[in-house]
């Protein structure tokens, strides 16, 4: 995920009329991903372990605590509910060209 972050936000920076809005959607694809992950890691702990790990821990009698993916699910609607609003209400206002000044074209 980070080195397709990468490529897309370097590229970004290759666009010659307006770099902004595909460096921006390069940030939010990598924030999206980071904050789905980091909603799995809190609230279901099991499914990042390997099965064998998660059977030795069993032996060992380490309690994981109970996971919780209806609340990691309702979480991660939540965001993408967040940034469906933001693209709706903020993201046009902030994401414009650039006025241009037809007295500068040649």
């Amino acid at each position: 995920m980070m080195a397709c972050a990468a490529v897309f936000g370097f590229s970004a920076t290759q666009i010659q009329e307006n770099p902004l809005p595909a460096f921006t959607y390069s940030l939010h694809t990598f924030l999206a991903v980071t904050g789905m992950f980091f909603v799995t890691l809190l609230f279901c702990r099991k499914a990042i372990y390997h099965p064998d790990d998660l059977a030795r821990s069993k032996e060992l009698n380490v309690d994981l605590g109970p996971d919780r993916p209806l609340l990691a699910a309702l979480l991660m609607g939540l965001m993408f509910f967040a940034y469906g609003a933001y693209q709706g209400l903020i993201a046009p206002t902030q994401l414009q060209k650039p006025p241009t000044d037809a007295s500068a074209k040649p």
